[in-house]
């Protein structure tokens, strides 16, 4: 139940991903890709207006003290890691396609309960983000330290590189997120609802008289309206509206057979 509840909620966080244009998608992703290769940068920036505050008291309001080490050297780290950073924001593109195309909608709502009983633990973008990550930032090591050092940089910044790419997922997902919704309060609702499509895939599948039956699609728009396709007699068809009119959130329930499409 604990778990049905948590992919849940995973599935109203991805809706956003699954349901924005594809446009959004890969360009959000892109990003929040370079905006996470240019953390050093933000870090940096916090720094320096700790430092601006921290000296008023002495110094006042020194602007050239607090920024000027900081910026010379964030200029330095955009100068040297250019070609990094676009590279991390191509990489924050591709989970964005992986995380849009083969992510939560496709385990959980597209495919039948069968089909995920044997599955990767890891959904495709993140296995992209593990090993990626970590090529990003000995990427960024080479290049700080050049390659007649890096032989030795390398393995003794393995504690900082190895686990990057655990660090990195959550991060990205929030900020890839974050842009989207962002454009959505402009842009207006997403077309689907994913959560109430999760809910309502789960309640079908777990219904004993369901069993047997191949549902293809499930679809719950934003407004409520839930399509089902699956070649069932009218018995069957009435069962599954009884059992979608229980989901929370769903006003009307159609069910088609698989071939007739929306």
């Amino acid at each position: 139940m604990a778990s049905d509840l948590a992919l849940a909620r995973r599935a109203r966080r991805e809706g956003y991903v699954a349901y924005t244009t594809s446009f959004n998608n890969w360009a959000a992703g892109f990003l929040a890709g370079t905006l996470l290769m240019l953390s050093p940068v933000f870090i940096r920036l916090a720094a320096s207006m700790a430092a601006l505050f921290g000296e008023i008291p002495t110094r006042g309001l020194n602007f050239r003290l607090a920024f000027g080490p900081n910026w010379q050297a964030s200029l330095l780290y955009m100068r040297q890691m250019g070609w990094l950073i676009a590279l991390g924001g191509i990489l924050g593109a591709v989970m964005a396609v992986l995380r849009r195309t083969r992510g939560f909608r496709s385990r959980w709502v597209m495919r039948q309960a069968y089909e995920r009983r044997i599955r990767s633990p890891l959904y495709p973008y993140q296995i992209v983000a593990y090993i990626g990550a970590p090529v990003l930032v000995i990427g960024m090591i080479v290049t700080a330290y050049g390659s007649h050092v890096a032989g030795r940089a390398v393995p003794n910044m393995l504690i900082f590189w190895l686990p990057s790419g655990v660090v990195a997922l959550p991060v990205w997902e929030l900020i890839h997120e974050g842009i989207i919704r962002l454009i959505h309060r402009r842009a207006g609702p997403l077309p689907r609802d994913l959560q109430r499509e999760f809910e309502l895939k789960q309640a079908l599948e777990a219904e004993p008289e369901l069993q047997n039956v191949l549902i293809r699609s499930v679809q719950v728009t934003s407004d409520g309206g839930a399509l089902v396709e699956a070649d069932v007699p009218e018995e069957t068809a009435r069962r599954i509206r009884q059992r979608a009119a229980t989901i929370d959130g769903i006003r009307e329930i159609e069910v088609r057979p698989a071939e007739t499409g929306l």
